[in-house]
């Protein structure tokens, strides 16, 4: 089997099917491809449906658990239930892009070695019916071939953390869970954790610039236990790992956080502010990202200017953004 498309799922049959259905369209008639899904115990009608594309599709393996085990159990069993070379995880809400299977198999036909894959993505609105935009992972607009595990994880470690976007080495991957103390980071980003060891075996790592997944955004389940709560995943489970791996004192270390920190932890507290949350939320978000980020230029020049500035301003200035972009689409 060359390549298994891992998808860990929990409550989301809605944009299951949608996933799934996508997937099948570009399979087509190939023989050497895998859907597995691992359902976390799901209390919708997941099930139901996965075992109507069952009786279709004989390619297609479900396992759900007997109790939920969360995100981090879902995402290695779904790998460990994959006899792929390569396992493309794949979110349960997002959606592989025309074309992108036929081009990720000739990139694994081409580097077979590879210790994973990464590769761009498009946002879309939760609907799925509109593009939005989004912050590109890398600065630069072309593939590139790692082969230091350091400058790969400068680059690519804040992007890592999106699991539709990487595609793992299963032999590698079971090298580096076996060798690791993976139990420790069960918060979240265990794939971020164990593809960081991966990097360790070996520095070999694609990124690949044709967006391949489709991102569905407004759909964090994580956000369920709260923005604050959600916040500190990023902002603790990132820098931990960073950590762990690399010396706190090392470029990859420094470069890790401040990507992280234009990214993710900006657009959260963005995202607060302009949906008016307390005040109570910005002050527990300075604190901790002071914690991590104080040595961080970009913390002082993007994330503190938008803590003290007025929700109400951020919100005229999106309206005005907004407004712009509709016009222009309109006249063009």
């Amino acid at each position: 089997m060359k390549l298994s498309i891992c998808i860990p799922t929990y409550n989301r049959v809605k944009y299951l099917e949608s996933t799934i259905s996508e997937i099948i369209k570009q399979i087509g008639d190939k023989k050497d491809i895998e859907i597995i899904i691992s359902d976390n115990a799901s209390t919708d009608n997941t099930k139901e449906i996965v075992e109507m594309y069952q009786y279709k599709y004989n390619y297609i393996i479900y396992h759900c658990a007997e109790t939920n085990m969360g995100a981090d159990y879902n995402y290695l069993k779904v790998i460990e239930l994959a006899t792929g070379d390569f396992c493309w995880f794949m979110g349960s809400d997002d959606i592989i892009l025309n074309n992108s299977l036929n081009n990720i198999l000739k990139y694994i036909d081409k580097y077979p070695d590879v210790a994973g894959i990464t590769v761009n993505y498009e946002g879309y609105n939760i609907s799925f019916d509109k593009k939005i935009k989004v912050r590109p992972p890398v600065k630069y607009n072309k593939n590139k071939l790692y082969d230091n595990s350091e400058i790969c994880f400068s680059e690519l470690g804040h992007f890592f953390g999106y699991i539709s976007a990487q595609i793992v080495n299963r032999i590698i991957w079971n090298e580096a869970l076996k060798n690791s103390n993976y139990k420790q980071y069960m918060n979240a980003y265990v794939h971020l954790y164990i593809i960081g060891q991966m990097l360790t075996i070996s520095s070999r790592w694609l990124y690949v610039n044709d967006k391949s997944v489709g991102w569905r955004s407004g759909n964090d389940s994580f956000l369920s236990s709260g923005r604050y709560n959600r916040l500190k995943i990023d902002v603790f489970e990132y820098e931990r790992i960073a950590s762990d791996i690399f010396s706190k004192n090392s470029k990859t270390y420094l470069s890790v956080l401040t990507n992280v920190c234009k990214s993710y932890v900006f657009s959260q507290i963005l995202s607060a502010k302009v949906d008016n949350i307390p005040s109570s939320f910005f002050l527990k978000a300075f604190v901790i990202c002071f914690k991590i980020y104080w040595r961080i230029p970009i913390f002082w020049l993007k994330i503190v200017p938008i803590l003290i500035t007025p929700s109400i301003i951020l919100r005229l200035i999106r309206t005005i953004k907004l407004k712009t972009i509709n016009t222009f689409m309109v006249t063009n």
